[in-house]
Parts: C-alpha cells; sequence; structure tokens
C-alpha cells in the first residue's frame, strides 16, 4: 500500500512540476537571446513568457555591433518581434510599424508610422495624420493597389489645392484623384528587394505636392508631368528651400497610377 502511495505521489509531484515549467508569466530584465531574421541578439526582455518564449507585448533591450543601445517594444511572436512595435536607439533614430520574424518590413504605413513616431524635435515640419494612417493599416492592400478596381469605389475627384487645405480634416483617409502635376524632384530608394519613391511635385499654380510610393514610376523624370495619380493625403510638411524660404507641401501615399 505504502509502496502504490508513493508511486501516485512522484507521478503527481512530476505531472505538477511538468505544468508549472511551462505556461505563462512575467518577467522582468531576463536575459535571453532572440532570433532577428539571420542573426542572434542576446540582451534584456521584460513582458510575458509562454512556455518560456517572448509572445505578447514586452520590451527587449541590446546593444549592436557599433556599441549603440537599442529598445524595442511591442509585440512578440514566437520569440522574436512580430506585429506592431517601436525600435529605438539612443542616438535618437526610430523605426516604427509592422515586424515579420524579427524584421522591419519595407511598406507606406510602416515609413509614415516611422515619421510619426519620432521625437517631437526631429518631426518639427511633419505632421502625419492619424485618420490617414489608421486608414492605411486597415487597407494595406490599397497601398499600391494591383490595379484600379481595387480603390474604385474610394476615389475621390474634382478636389483642388485649395479645397484641400482650406478642409484638410475633410479629405484624411480619403483617395483623391490627382492629375496635370510636373516632377519637381523624384528618386527611388532601394532597400534588399524592396523600392520605393520619393517625388515632389508641382501643380500650375506652383503649389507643391510630396508624393511616397512602392516601386518606381518608369521613365518619369525631373521636369516631366506626372501620370494621373490616385493618393492619399497623410500629412502636412514644411522645408526650407534653397531660396532660403520655407515650402509647405500635402504629403499624400500613392495607391495607383495610370
Amino acid at each position: 500500500m505504502k509502496k502504490g502511495i508513493c508511486m501516485i505521489l512522484c507521478v503527481l509531484l512530476s505531472i505538477g512540476i511538468t505544468a508549472c515549467s511551462g505556461g505563462t508569466k512575467e518577467v522582468t530584465d531576463k536575459e535571453i537571446t532572440i532570433q532577428l531574421d539571420e542573426k542572434e541578439r542576446t540582451g534584456t526582455y521584460t513582458g510575458q513568457l509562454v512556455d518560456g518564449v517572448p509572445n505578447g507585448k514586452g520590451k527587449f533591450e541590446s546593444i549592436n555591433a557599433q556599441n549603440v543601445k537599442w529598445t524595442y517594444e511591442g509585440n512578440f511572436e514566437n520569440g522574436t518581434f512580430n506585429g506592431q512595435g517601436k525600435t529605438t536607439w539612443e542616438d535618437g533614430t526610430v523605426e516604427a510599424g509592422k515586424y515579420k520574424n524579427g524584421v522591419w518590413e519595407i511598406s507606406l504605413v510602416n515609413l509614415l508610422e516611422t515619421a510619426a513616431a519620432m521625437p517631437e524635435k526631429d518631426r518639427e515640419y511633419v505632421d502625419i495624420f492619424t485618420v490617414s494612417l489608421d486608414f492605411m493599416r486597415e487597407h494595406e492592400n490599397y497601398f499600391p493597389a494591383n490595379g484600379f478596381d481595387v480603390i474604385q469605389g474610394e476615389v475621390n475627384e474634382g478636389v483642388s489645392y485649395k479645397m484641400l487645405t482650406k478642409e484638410i480634416e475633410k479629405y484624411e483617409g480619403k483617395i483623391l484623384k490627382l492629375d496635370s502635376l510636373t516632377t519637381a524632384n523624384i528618386t527611388s530608394t532601394s532597400e534588399g528587394e524592396d523600392k520605393y519613391t520619393y517625388i515632389l511635385a508641382l501643380d500650375d499654380n506652383l503649389n507643391a505636392y510630396e508624393f511616397l510610393m512602392m516601386g518606381e514610376l518608369q521613365n518619369i523624370y525631373n521636369g516631366d508631368t506626372l501620370p494621373t495619380l490616385y493618393a492619399m493625403p497623410v500629412g502636412f510638411h514644411s522645408f526650407e528651400n534653397v531660396g532660403g524660404g520655407y515650402t509647405n507641401t500635402v504629403m499624400f501615399a500613392i495607391s495607383y497610377h495610370e
């Protein structure tokens, strides 16, 4: 009998130990190593562990090869950065938006989220519209759209620059049809396999527009007329021009172009 009881107690004890070894718990400044794409990074983690692995909301702090401290705060899944998050380096550099398997993804939403997350002193002349950013998060397949039919029901026509700047709130989160614009500056940037393009354009009254788009406009150069664009106003920007004054622009995210 005593032997049987001992065996039962041993089984129950082993089950209890196994159960306690897993599960969910909160930790603070726990040293861990996480996988970021093809690299491993060791640092301290504060947040939720599920079966010993970071999952849920948390914060990871580490130091890079240049001895610069950086911090990620946001969502974790399967032990690494997955979902919404923000990385901040001690020099003030910020990277915000959606991560996948430890890597910040290049997208218009992420570029704009990063601009919005910059310290106020560094974005003194940039104002990102929250309504437009929320719309883009909910409709990532619009930026870019694979065809006009994807966005056809969202397009607003006949909106002039004067209308736009007078009642900008009315057009936040709206896709506008824009044409008859001339390119003042166009620059494409490659990040790995991804490419995005920045465009500064002027209308016939020399009103300034800034555009961001994924990919590039083929055979369009400075001084060329842009094709018809379908784009969403996403912010205001003011920058110093070559004359010593300031140029004020409306910033747009391009969804589709003809």
